[in-house]
């Protein structure tokens, strides 16, 4: 594990890279190709020689986490490695849990150790450009989602390789007693409509903001290899896992429902999990879930971290079972359910979208209404409004269900309006939309804008289907529709995820949350959501002072509602602070499309990124080396790394055009892709230089060691 530690560490993390630099001469894959001599697929580069190619950069993916009660510190790091005999920049674009707060960017060059700056999301890219065109190696780290970013490395000579590492904050989800951490792998293609804008308007309907639903659109739909590579040599984009649980109460199990996992039991309820292949395609998300021992008091964690004279407290709490939660509700529903028929949707996605869908028709009473909307790049009702789930209609619903297949695009936009204008809405009934799809749309500003401005009293539940769901999309839908959303990632899971969640939806939740105790504080979510059955209030706030008394309050049903929350487990925590800022910036985000106006917003989401040092939608991170390595008449090729297509897609259904441009070509080979990160290949390295270089910094890391007493 790398993971935050002391600078003798990270010295001979320098010296190890600096001596593996000499060593590690990688044979050179410089030779230019023609399409006959190819025996497997992947993405040939045009070279100025007309049927001549070269190959894309490469890269490999270590993730390093460290878990401790719920709060989670992971490092990921990249190795980008050039196979040309050209100066390349290569772009590389890949996903983050969607609340990770990324605060930290290393480069390791040349046996020297770069460490990122946060800036202004402009001026970073001055910073970058600059260096790049002076030949100078660099990198920039921008966000294009919250779950999305890009990483551009510039100035990498021919047979070179650059290792990356971003470091980022995160917490474990929880629900009835199970905790999860959840790392996305891939970006598979977004479809994005034409663009156009969207005028947010505030009460007195003076225009507040102005939002463009696509930005950097094309940024987000990457090139995917064709599924012919994938088979065999899937080593290409490969990825290596380690984490180090230590979850501060006894353990019943360990699971990975998508991944085969290695667990080695340490000290007390201590587990190191690896990989049991070493490596994995990066075609899925990795999903770890970890269960409590069973036990009849309600879960309660209360952290507290002093930094630069501020203090944070982090809480998560679970009321008791005791306490009326999961208390069957009687009110009939009126039910629309939208089922994504898109492309991406092809392949096991359909299907299981198809069974998720026909679950929710038998889970319908004699007093429901329903109605199901299908889209892709237009959209069908099965009727023009909803109607009585009577015997015949629900008959009528599963064979229309049951005639869906995907193709096309991803307008989801106007299905869900169509949805919202066609419900009935009367009194009797609860509102709720059954939102089925992997929302791997660019547009999410516009559908965002549709549930805030549209929904009204019905609340949103949606489902997410298939190996790498856009879980950005995903959560932030269900807070704006204060519903709750699902994972289903394979076939296997429909019926259990489908079944939690209407049992979920029948039951009694707490409203009008507050968390009493932290009045002189900054809380985040400044408003907490809405409570389903086994779910935590989870707040971080940055307090004044320590709370005496918390007690968490609201409406269960119809009468009011209150649990006492006790401090006697007060324990010691670590980043609380950018969990907090994070948070803050995503509630400043929620709020530009309700309050205030959006560059008095955009300011405070500046400020808090820029002195809590978290790359946001304002703000970049920039590593540059400050030796030049390209000489400037050498000429610097741009050039796009492809993602995996997620598990489970359908290739021809989602590449379209671009089918054209995934052209087979000769692969590395798998020795060489499988190299652990840090010891990579280069060419006419100065390598007397750098063994005298690498002796130095293992001396100094020594001294160091000796000098300050740092533990190895």
């Amino acid at each position: 594990m790398t993971v935050r530690k002391p600078l003798a560490h990270a010295l001979m993390g320098a010296t190890l890279f600096a001596a593996s630099f000499n060593a590690a001469h990688a044979q050179s894959d410089t030779e230019r190709y023609r399409m006959s001599d190819a025996d497997s697929g992947s993405l040939m580069l045009k070279t100025d020689t007309p049927g001549e190619y070269l190959m894309a950069p490469l890269v490999k993916t270590d993730l390093d986490v460290e878990i401790s009660g719920p709060i989670i510190r992971a490092t990921v790091s990249q190795v980008f490695t050039n196979h040309t005999d050209v100066w390349v920049e290569g772009v590389y674009i890949f996903p983050l849990p969607n609340m990770a707060a990324v605060d930290h960017l290393k480069m390791v060059v040349g046996g020297r150790l770069i460490e990122g700056q946060i800036e202004e999301k402009k001026k970073a890219k001055a910073i970058y450009e600059k260096a790049k065109s002076e030949g100078k190696k660099a990198s920039l780290l921008t966000q294009e989602r919250p779950n999305i970013f890009t990483n551009s490395v510039a100035n990498i000579g021919p047979g070179e390789s650059v290792a990356i590492q971003i470091e980022y904050q995160d917490m474990a989800l929880m629900e009835d007693g199970v905790f999860s951490m959840r790392f996305p792998m891939t970006v598979g293609p977004r479809f994005s409509p034409p663009a156009e804008t969207i005028q947010v308007a505030s009460r007195d309907g003076n225009v507040m903001a102005v939002l463009d639903p696509v930005l950097d659109r094309d940024r987000i739909r990457p090139r995917v290899m064709p599924p012919s590579f994938e088979p065999v040599e899937y080593t290409r984009l490969p990825v290596s896992i380690e984490i180090d649980l230590d979850p501060g109460f006894p353990i019943m199990s360990i699971v990975s429902p998508y991944h085969d996992i290695h667990t080695v039991g340490l000290d007390g309820n201590f587990q190191k999990i690896s990989l049991s292949e070493g490596e994995v395609p990066a075609n899925r998300d990795f999903l770890l879930e970890w269960t409590a021992q069973p036990s009849d008091k309600p879960y309660t964690a209360i952290y507290h971290q002093t930094k630069n004279g501020e203090d944070f407290v982090m809480t998560m709490v679970t009321p008791a079972a005791s306490q009326g939660l999961g208390d069957t509700k009687t009110h009939p529903r009126e039910t629309v359910f939208i089922i994504d028929t898109s492309g991406s949707m092809g392949g096991t996605s359909i299907s299981q979208a198809r069974d998720a869908l026909i679950l929710g028709l038998d889970r319908l009473g004699p007093d429901d209404l329903f109605n199901i909307i299908e889209f892709n790049n237009s959209h069908s009702s099965l009727y023009s409004a909803p109607r009585k789930a009577t015997p015949d209609n629900i008959a009528s619903g599963k064979s229309f269900v049951s005639k869906l297949s995907a193709g096309g695009g991803t307008m989801m936009g106007p299905a869900l309006e169509t949805a919202l204008s066609t419900m009935r809405r009367p009194n009797s009934h609860l509102g709720q939309i059954i939102f089925i799809t992997d929302g791997n749309i660019g547009n999410e500003t516009q559908l965002f804008a549709i549930i805030k401005d549209q929904l009204g009293d019905a609340r949103l539940f949606p489902v997410a289907i298939g190996s790498a769901p856009n879980n950005f999309f995903m959560s932030r839908s269900a807070k704006f529709g204060r519903g709750k959303f699902v994972n289903v990632g394979d076939t296997s899971e429909v019926y259990d995820r489908m079944d939690e969640l209407f049992d979920d939806i029948d039951s009694a939740i707490l409203t009008n949350l507050s968390l009493n105790g932290l009045e002189d504080s900054e809380q985040y979510p400044s408003r907490i959501p809405d409570l389903y059955d086994g779910q935590p209030v989870v707040t971080v706030s940055r307090v004044a002072e320590l709370p005496v008394q918390l007690t968490l309050s609201g409406r269960l049903a119809d009468r009011n509602w209150q649990m006492p929350v006790t401090r006697s487990d007060l324990k010691a925590g670590s980043g609380l602070d950018v969990l907090w800022a994070r948070r803050k910036i995503a509630d400043l985000e929620e709020n530009r499309f309700s309050r205030s106006t959006a560059s008095q917003i955009d300011q405070q989401i500046l400020d808090t990124a820029l002195k809590y040092h978290l790359v946001s939608r304002l703000t970049s991170m920039v590593a540059v080396d400050v030796t030049p390595s390209r000489p400037i008449s050498e000429n610097l090729s741009a050039q796009n790394v492809p993602t995996m297509l997620p598990n489970g897609w359908d290739f021809a259904l989602v590449a379209g055009t671009n089918i054209a441009d995934a052209k087979p070509q000769p692969v590395m080979s798998p020795h060489a892709a499988r190299q652990k990160i840090l010891p990579v290949p280069g060419t006419a390295s100065p390598h007397n230089f750098l063994m005298l270089l690498g002796a130095g910094f293992m001396s100094m890391a020594l001294l160091l060691r000796r000098r300050f007493g740092w533990a190895a």
